[in-house]
């Protein structure tokens, strides 16, 4: 499914539509329904802070129990090599650090302005 976002506010209502299908096929714990959550605002939020645009398309699909997810902004994206390793003094890099140690899979396509994640449910 494809949702259009448009601001933070509507991050918000993106993940609970998400949460709302994904419930449908799967039974879901709480820490898994944390964990998306954490995951799809930490995707969602870096697309509408660090590309200075007014929108992020956000996609999934549940194939075989896994969810698969991407978040895509129009910015002129970013090397995720170049992103510093978070420190405790650094403001940055954490949520994609985050995002990271919690997915299965994490991939950054077209020039780091999509990230797919992949999540066993």
């Amino acid at each position: 499914m494809d949702v259009t976002i448009y601001s933070l506010e509507g991050v918000r209502s993106a993940v609970s539509q998400l949460l709302h299908a994904t419930e449908h096929c799967c039974t879901l714990t709480e820490e898994k329904k944390y964990y998306i959550r954490l995951l799809l605002n930490e995707t969602i939020n870096n697309a509408f802070c660090h590309s200075g645009q007014s929108c992020a398309m956000l996609d999934w699909t549940i194939r075989n129990g896994v969810l698969i997810f991407s978040v895509e902004d129009r910015g002129r994206g970013f090397d995720r090599r170049d992103v510093p390793k978070p420190t405790l003094e650094s403001g940055s890099g954490r949520g994609l650090t985050i995002v990271e140690s919690i997915a299965d899979r994490v991939v950054y396509e077209k020039g780091g302005r999509k990230i797919l994640v992949e999540m066993t449910l």
